[in-house]
């Protein structure tokens, strides 16, 4: 009778030893998924594009990515549009920067304004008419920049949209 009682005591034992050290392990893998995810800073350089920087803040906005883990600066670069108006809608969430435009300037005048000021340990340049579709974009893409040492990636997604096309031919 006291080896079953042995054996019994034995197998209780084991079983909360594997829950605590489950529960130790879950929680050790919480905080490092946490921890793993760098600090992304995005650019976004606008010049006349009222009608679509809002869409493209709020694609932004909207990624499976931790919020205090992205840095968003939009780089007003001379818009003669509503642009700025749109983007101060934006100022509590987003870093803008406003630069005025001069002759011989380019878009790269106001991505490196943004590079200047950026924070994250990875640097993303999208452009303000572009939306990001996939909501975990950002999880599938940077583990597997920091597994291999690069300076740079680029991500293209295509979508046709017919009627501008069917305008395209009719342009001939």
């Amino acid at each position: 009778m006291s080896e079953y009682i042995f054996w019994a005591f034995s197998y209780v034992t084991l079983f909360i030893t594997l829950i605590w050290v489950q529960m130790i392990l879950v929680k050790d893998a919480k905080a490092r998924k946490s921890s793993r995810n760098p600090l992304i800073t995005i650019a976004v350089p606008v010049y006349n594009e009222e009608k679509g920087v809002g869409r493209t803040l709020e694609s932004l906005f909207n990624l499976n990515y931790p919020k205090d883990k992205l840095q968003i600066i939009a780089v007003n670069h001379g818009s003669t549009d509503n642009s700025l108006e749109i983007l101060r809608k934006y100022e509590n969430k987003i870093t803008i920067i406003n630069l005025h435009r001069k002759a011989g300037d380019t878009k790269a005048t106001a991505v490196n304004k943004a590079l200047e000021i950026a924070e994250g340990e990875f640097f993303v340049e999208i452009d303000s008419d572009t939306t990001i579709e996939n909501k975990d974009a950002l999880l599938y893409l940077f583990p597997k920049l920091k597994m291999c040492p690069t300076s740079m990636a680029c991500c293209i997604y295509c979508r046709i949209s017919m009627t501008r096309l069917s305008g395209l031919s009719s342009m001939g």
